[in-house]
């Protein structure tokens, strides 16, 4: 079943999700700055750093999935048939590294769109040509500062689109409280199990 009865709460997921990708841009600040410092031992900080922001790049990418699935519940429930790809295939589009360099634009704009966010997509589309010059940019040699200013502006621009899709799925659907939230679970489960 790909539609839930009550809607998906994303604001843990983005919040999350938000805070992830905010670690992540201020490690890479730091690798920057410790290099640029010329500190004697950079090699093994920025070796430390870049461990954490591994971490990091997993957190944010197993909470950007559960985000993901949440506003695709919520989108699917308010307009069926409105997202460009099942659920499984959308959570896939968004973990798998390549696939979702071109899946993740068709994924945001159909949660976009769909929503009614009141802002003209400009975010998302900006955040799709951000992210591959990002990708490739930490593969090409030389100057590795232009990839690290991507990267802090690709965190910046998901930072804005997850906040902006959150906070109108919250108002379109009435989301309640956290409180209020697991008993209107519990009361849909008790209708479920009733059938």
């Amino acid at each position: 079943m790909d539609r839930p009865t009550a809607p998906a709460n994303p604001r843990e997921s983005a919040r999350g999700l938000g805070w992830a990708l905010a670690l992540q841009g201020l490690l890479e600040f730091g690798s920057v700055v410790v290099v640029l410092s010329g500190l004697r031992p950079a090699s093994e900080v920025v070796g430390l750093i870049m461990v954490g922001y591994l971490l990091l790049v997993v957190v944010s990418c197993s909470a950007g999935a559960v985000w993901v699935r949440k506003c695709w519940r919520n989108a699917e429930a308010l307009a069926p048939g409105s997202q460009p790809y099942r659920l499984g295939p959308t959570t896939a589009g968004w973990l798998i590294p390549v696939a979702n360099l071109w899946m993740r634009r068709r994924i945001l704009l159909g949660l976009w769109r769909t929503l009614g966010v009141s802002a003209d997509p400009i975010l998302v589309h900006l955040l799709c040509v951000v992210a591959p010059l990002s990708a490739l940019g930490g593969l090409l040699p030389g100057d590795k500062s232009a990839p690290v200013v991507a990267d802090i502006v690709l965190a910046a621009l998901f930072i804005q689109v997850v906040r902006r899709i959150t906070a109108r799925q919250s108002a379109v659907l009435d989301v309640p409280a956290k409180e209020d939230w697991e008993a209107a679970v519990e009361a849909d489960r008790a209708k479920l199990s009733a059938k």
